[in-house]
């Protein structure tokens, strides 16, 4: 879904090697200056470690499958599935 809705809202989606060292990672996201990001319940404790470093994140989504639909993130707006739901279709 994101990989086609992104795109067609105009915005660029700027996917992350998770392979990266954390140190990585925080310089890709802050040259390429993310503003929001889809952090995936497994990534969470990595999102966390630089979270606190990130300089232009606006807003962050939770993305997961699993029972709990809450995480510590910074400038969390909620959990994808859940927006989705409460949504209008329109």
């Amino acid at each position: 879904e994101c990989m086609f809705a992104i795109p067609m809202i105009g915005a660029v989606i700027h996917t992350i090697n998770v392979r990266l060292s954390p140190e990585q990672i925080l310089y890709t996201m802050n040259h390429a200056e993310d503003r929001f990001v889809l952090v995936n319940s497994e990534f969470v404790g990595l999102y966390q470690a630089i979270a606190g470093q990130l300089t232009t994140v606006d807003k962050t989504l939770l993305l997961t499958d699993g029972e709990s639909k809450i995480a510590e993130l910074p400038h969390l707006v909620g959990e994808y599935e859940t927006l989705l739901a409460a949504a209008s279709p329109q």
